[in-house]
């Protein structure tokens, strides 16, 4: 059974154990008829029959038994003809008369006749027979008449026994029939017919192997479906999202789509995509939630935060985290990404290393060396903005409104990631934001020798070359690891070449060319596929360019996320009795954003390290 079960903690002999009271959802049951956890499920069913059950099957024992009594009697009466000498009839035609009675009554019988009642009337029928047999003249008998008598009663026993197995089976009248055939006319084992049984069985479930269980309980059909719930919130993704993208939230694996899958779509799918027939959002109103013109108390009362505003909740969530997963975030490679768990101003650290190890003489004491670093801050900052579904955007079949709106909140979302990044290198007038850290107070691009107060060196006006891309290489690898140009240069290599939609022609052919672009010698190139050609779709300027490391080495970009939201989400105002919701019929979706932004004064991703950065303003 797989369920949603309603459970409770609670303590068994001291121990802390969950309780299940109950289950909220059902969304699909395997029924086993055969063998029911290893008959385990026959002897709990065995164990609650009726009284009348064990009784019948008690009768039946003795009625038999009491019929071989009288047979027996019947062959004594047989036996003492034979010292007469003159009898009315032979002995095989006095066998026969009590053969056929005992025939008649069971041929005769109803099929959903008693057999206790079957067995008692024919051993009437056969002591009759006997007793009309005695009083008349005796003759021979010979002993096989007498055990021909035996064989047919064993027979019939055997019949009586074959029908009460298949009746407790409740096997299909089909399969009935081919066991009850199997042993027609001869004596039977109950072995023999169990085993017969278990093979129909087995015989019946091979040929359907849709699931579906049949003739259980009496003919009755047991087939799991969706629940009406399931159904209503499963038609309108369906509506909104279209064949195409409905496919598509199976095949795909971003893990916060999955997570917004909603329990109605995976029951969807378990029973095989049924489609039920809902071509309009207006048609899947009324049917659903009613008229709100012509029954508006069933409207009032369906229509509620648990029910049509939380179903167009939970489908355009699901379906803004799919539009969202198919857009490139081109700035993911350029930037650390980090989650903090509070709001308060996060601190980001440029840290510095050591000049060379000190020589340490024999017996003197190591010194220490000083840890120096610089300390930049982050501060909070809440985007967001809702969107209103009126009732009548739902009535007049809007079925494109509705589609658009996940697309266009992702897209939102999507911006103001991609903006904030891109604007590292072009607020303050293109030179970035002003790092703030212990003793510094300069932009982030600035052409100041590193040997100077808050020179970063990392500043050149030439359009974009090969030779201008190595001038601006040469300059990154010039950076050192102690303040003011001081200790070993840090050789970091640029990984991405950053340019507007303009440049993009011109970094792919310095970076795939094999000889230097423009060389008249015809020289190999030694940036040949050592970098990637990065383009950020927010930068108007179509000759400023930019050069990045690996943030993984050399972290200067960040993008902070609050506790793991890292994609859009929606948040309904949709009460029934406030808001627009009762003033103007509108349900609200909010898509909030809560992110770190460097500060209040420059809006762009939070910068750590001025260093593994390098930006050419062209004049």
């Amino acid at each position: 059974m797989d369920t949603v079960p309603k459970q409770r903690g609670a303590f068994c002999e001291g121990r802390p154990v969950d309780l299940i009271e109950g289950f909220d959802e059902i969304l699909s049951v395997d029924l086993v008829s055969q063998p029911a956890a290893g008959g385990a499920l026959e002897r709990l069913i065995a164990a609650k029959q009726t009284t009348h059950t064990t009784e019948v099957t008690e009768m039946n024992d003795q009625e038999f038994e009491a019929l071989k009594a009288r047979v027996a009697q019947l062959e004594e009466a047989l036996a003492n003809r034979q010292e007469q000498e003159v009898a009315p009839e032979t002995p095989e035609e006095a066998v026969e008369e009590v053969v056929a009675a005992v025939e008649e009554v069971a041929v005769e019988a109803p099929p959903d006749a008693d057999p206790a009642a079957v067995a008692q009337a024919a051993a009437d029928a056969a002591q009759q027979a006997a007793d009309e047999i005695a009083a008349e003249e005796p003759a021979p008998e010979e002993p096989a008449a007498v055990e021909a008598v035996l064989n047919r009663i064993k027979k019939l026993e055997s019949e009586l026994m074959v029908k009460e197995k298949v009746a407790e089976a409740k096997l299909l009248e089909k399969a009935a029939n081919v066991v009850k055939a199997a042993f027609a006319g001869r004596i039977a084992k109950p072995a023999e017919v169990d085993k017969m049984i278990k093979r129909v069985r087995e015989a019946v479930a091979q040929a359907d192997p849709s699931g579906r269980v049949q003739g259980a309980g009496g003919g009755s059909r047991i087939q799991v479906g969706m629940a009406p719930q399931d159904k209503i919130e499963t038609e309108f993704l369906r509506l909104v999202a279209g064949p195409t993208t409905m496919t598509k939230l199976e095949q795909n694996q971003a893990d916060y789509v999955q997570g917004r899958i909603t329990e109605s779509y995976r029951t969807w799918v378990k029973n095989g995509r049924p489609w039920y027939g809902t071509r309009r959002m207006s048609e899947w109103v009324y049917e659903n939630f009613g008229d709100p013109f012509g029954q508006p108390q069933r409207f009032m009362e369906a229509a509620t935060t648990s029910s049509m505003s939380s179903i167009v909740k939970n489908a355009l969530n699901v379906l803004l985290a799919a539009d969202y997963s198919i857009r490139h975030e081109w700035w993911g490679p350029i930037v650390r990404e980090e989650e903090v768990d509070t709001i308060d101003a996060p601190t980001l650290v440029r840290t510095f290393g050591f000049t060379t190890l000190d020589v340490v003489d024999e017996g003197q004491a190591y010194t220490e060396k000083a840890m120096v670093d610089r300390e930049e801050t982050a501060a909070f900052v809440k985007s967001g903005n809702y969107v209103g579904v009126t009732l009548e955007t739902l009535l007049n079949d809007k079925l494109n409104v509705i589609r658009s709106v996940p697309q266009r909140l992702a897209n939102a979302w999507f911006n103001s990631l991609s903006t904030r990044v891109a604007a590292v290198f072009t607020t303050n007038s293109d030179a970035g934001p002003v790092l703030t850290g212990r003793g510094g107070s300069d932009a982030l691009f600035n052409n100041t020798a590193l040997g100077s107060a808050g020179g970063h060196a990392n500043l050149l006006t030439t359009a974009l070359s090969y030779t201008a891309y190595d001038a601006a290489r040469t300059a990154m690898r010039k950076q050192t690891d102690n303040v003011l140009g001081t200790g070993a240069k840090l050789l970091i290599e640029p990984k991405y070449l950053l340019v507007p939609v303009d440049l993009e022609a011109a970094g792919m052919q310095i970076r795939n060319a094999e000889a230097i672009p423009g060389s008249a010698n015809n020289d190999a190139n030694p940036y040949y596929q050592k970098f990637e050609v990065m383009v950020v779709p927010e930068w108007t300027d179509t000759n400023n360019w930019a050069l990045a490391a690996d943030p993984q080495q050399w972290p200067a970009i960040y993008m902070l996320y609050l506790r793991g939201h890292r994609v859009p989400e929606l948040f309904s105002a949709d009460s029934e009795v406030a808001g627009a919701m009762f003033t103007n019929d509108t349900i609200r979706y909010k898509v909030r954003l809560m992110s770190f932004r460097f500060s209040s004064t420059y809006d762009c991703a939070p910068v750590a390290d001025f260093r593994p950065l390098h930006k050419s303003n062209v004049t």
